[in-house]
C-alpha cells in the first residue's frame, strides 16, 4: 500500500509541475467541468449524538481525522484528542486541559504525523508535536504567525503550510475594506529550517469598524491545503486552484464554470441570518450594529470555493462558498491528473473534515443540535478512481 500512494504521489507532482517551473498565476489550464454529480447520504458510522446513546459521547467535537490503521482522532471541547479504533469505539485521550507537557488549552487546529504522533497548535499558535503515545516532544511558537480563519495544512516532515496573519490599519471608526498581500509558507516544527515562503497571495477580505473586523461572507475565501509534498491554494475569488510544488514552482487550474453575480438580495438574505442567529443567542440590540454596518462593498461575483483538502490518493477537494438559503456542503472533486471527477453533495448540517478509504467523516447534527461524528460512504464511482485511498 505505501508504495502504491507513493507512486501516486509521484505521479501527480510529475502532472502537476512537468515542465512548468516558471508558470505565471495569470495563466491557467482550463479544466473541463463533468456533468457528475452524487448525492451521500449513506451512513457507515456514527460515534456519539442522539443516535448512538451506548457508545463514546462529545462535549463539541471538532476536526475528525483518520488515522493509522483506519482509526479515528477527534478534537473534542478544544482541549483533549479523543482516539477511537475503525469501528468507532473508544480506545484513549491524549492531551487535556492545561499548559503543561502534552497539554494544551483552545486547541485551533490539529492533524496525525506520519508516524502516528500528533501535531496540536493553540489559539496563540503555539505548535504542539506528540509521539504516539502523547507525550510531548517539541513545543514551539510558530514564525510567522498563521493568518487565524485559515486553516493550517500538513506536511510530510512535521512541517505545515499556512498563510501569514497581515495586520488590520487603524481606523478612525469608519466601516473599511481590507484585502492585502500575504505570504504562503512553510514551517519546519522542529527548528530544523526557518519558515520558507513559497508565494505571496492574496488574503482574507475583511469590512467592518476598528476593533470588531468581521471576514463577510460575500467576499474572498483564502484557502490552503496540502498532503504529501504538494501545497493547493485557492483565494477563493474564482473557480481555480493553484498547485506548488516545496520548490515554489506552480501550476494553475481553472474549472470552465462561470463565477454567479453579486446580487442585493444575497446582502439582504445574509443580514436576515446573521441577525436571526443573534436573536437566538439573546444579543443585546447593540449587536445590531455587527449584523448590518453601513453599505459594505460588495465584490461583482460572489466566492467561489471556502475550503479545500487532498485526500491520500491526491485527488482535491473544493467546498463550495456559503449562499444564502444554501443548507449542505458541496465539494468540486478533481483527480490526481487535475481532472473534474464531478460534485459530492453532503446531508444538512454536515461538516466535511477528512476523507478515508471509503467513507468522508465529518461532523453532524441532529435536530436538536446535538453533535456526533459520521463516516459517510462514498459514491464507488468515486472510490474506484482512486479518490479516497488511505495516506498512511
Amino acid at each position: 500500500m505505501v508504495s502504491r500512494v507513493s507512486r501516486r504521489r509521484a505521479f501527480l507532482t510529475a502532472l502537476i509541475f512537468a515542465g512548468c517551473s516558471s508558470v505565471d498565476d495569470s495563466t491557467a489550464t482550463s479544466v473541463a467541468q463533468s456533468d457528475e454529480t452524487w448525492a451521500v447520504a449513506d451512513t457507515a458510522l456514527v460515534m456519539g449524538g442522539s443516535e448512538a446513546p451506548g457508545g463514546p459521547q462529545f462535549f463539541m467535537p471538532r476536526r475528525a481525522r483518520f488515522g493509522p490503521g483506519d482509526s479515528i482522532g477527534v478534537m473534542d471541547g478544544l482541549v483533549e484528542l479523543r482516539i477511537h479504533d475503525p469501528t468507532g469505539r473508544f480506545v484513549r485521550t491524549v492531551g487535556g486541559r492545561g499548559q503543561g507537557p502534552g497539554e494544551f488549552t483552545a486547541a485551533y487546529w490539529w492533524d496525525w504525523l506520519s508516524d502516528g504522533g500528533f501535531l496540536v497548535v493553540d489559539e496563540q499558535r503555539s505548535a504542539r508535536l506528540l509521539d504516539a503515545s502523547g507525550t510531548e516532544t517539541v513545543r514551539r511558537a510558530l514564525e510567522p504567525v498563521p493568518e487565524f480563519n485559515v486553516p493550517l495544512a500538513a506536511l510530510e516532515g512535521q512541517r505545515i503550510v499556512a498563510l501569514t496573519r497581515f495586520p488590520l490599519p487603524a481606523s478612525s471608526g469608519e466601516n473599511v475594506w481590507v484585502r492585502r498581500e500575504v505570504d504562503l509558507f512553510v514551517a519546519d516544527l522542529t527548528g530544523g529550517q526557518p519558515a520558507r515562503v513559497l508565494d505571496r497571495v492574496p488574503g482574507l477580505g475583511w469590512w467592518g469598524a476598528s476593533g470588531r473586523f468581521l471576514a463577510l461572507p460575500l467576499g474572498p475565501r483564502s484557502t490552503v491545503a496540502a498532503r504529501g509534498d504538494v501545497v493547493a491554494f485557492s483565494d477563493g475569488v474564482e473557480y481555480s486552484m493553484t498547485f506548488y510544488d516545496l520548490q515554489g514552482r506552480k501550476k494553475k487550474l481553472a474549472l470552465s464554470r462561470e463565477a454567479e453575480r453579486t446580487e442585493p438580495r444575497h446582502l439582504d438574505a445574509w443580514v436576515a441570518e446573521r441577525e436571526a442567529l443573534l436573536r437566538e443567542m439573546g444579543a443585546p440590540p447593540a449587536a445590531k450594529a455587527l449584523a448590518l454596518g453601513d453599505d459594505p462593498p460588495l465584490r461583482a461575483t460572489l466566492p467561489a470555493w471556502a475550503g479545500m483538502l487532498v485526500d491520500g490518493s491526491g485527488c482535491v477537494w473544493a467546498r463550495w462558498a456559503p449562499r444564502p438559503g444554501r443548507d449542505r456542503e458541496t465539494w468540486d472533486v478533481l483527480d490526481p491528473a487535475g481532472l473534474h471527477l464531478g460534485v459530492v453533495e453532503f446531508p444538512p448540517r454536515f461538516e466535511l473534515t477528512d476523507v478515508g478509504r471509503d467513507a468522508a467523516l465529518g461532523i453532524g447534527a441532529d435536530d436538536l443540535g446535538i453533535e456526533s461524528v459520521l463516516a459517510l460512504r462514498l459514491p464507488s464511482a468515486l472510490t474506484v478512481r482512486t479518490c479516497g485511498a488511505p495516506f498512511r
